[in-house]
């Protein structure tokens, strides 16, 4: 009898950066960390790093919809000014790895643009990769501010 294996799925991840608003008081921030866990814990979700900037596992495989879901997620608490996420990477995929480290989703709160797209979006008239899409779809965003040059002004 001739036995088949098959591959054993890989698990996959993204990433999540929130910033909150700059008047954001010590019990929002413990207001946003704990809205995130129970959000994650209803979703069978997990996150590994720090308060602001973490990772999303899953023992499923992590599809748009998981990414579109938590974006939302995090722009539902109102402590939080904008959210990222970065794109679905596999285990193991160093280059891919490299490359979700520069590329993201970026919303803020109170852009029109995220507010129509959610609309659509929870209507089912998008589905995941559609709404992330329609937010710009992933674009590489500096993270670090260049040094302001006086001689490029001139």
């Amino acid at each position: 009898m001739n036995v088949l294996t098959f591959p054993a799925k890989q698990p996959t991840h993204f990433a999540v950066s929130v910033r909150l608003r700059r008047n954001a008081s010590p019990s929002d921030e413990v207001g946003f960390q704990r809205s995130t866990e129970d959000w994650l814990s209803r979703h069978e979700l997990r996150a590994e790093g720090s308060q602001m900037r973490f990772v999303v596992l899953a023992d499923r495989e992590l599809t748009p919809v998981d990414q579109a879901n938590a974006l939302l997620a995090m722009l539902d608490v109102s402590a939080v000014r904008q959210a990222r996420v970065g794109p679905i990477v596999r285990e193991g995929d160093e280059l891919e790895a490299n490359l979700s480290g520069s590329y993201w989703i970026e919303a803020d709160q109170h852009d029109l643009t995220v507010l129509a797209a959610r609309v659509l979006y929870e209507a089912g008239r998008l589905d995941g990769d559609e709404f992330l899409a329609a937010l710009g779809g992933f674009v590489l965003r500096v993270s670090e501010v260049a040094a302001d040059d006086p001689e490029d002004r001139r």
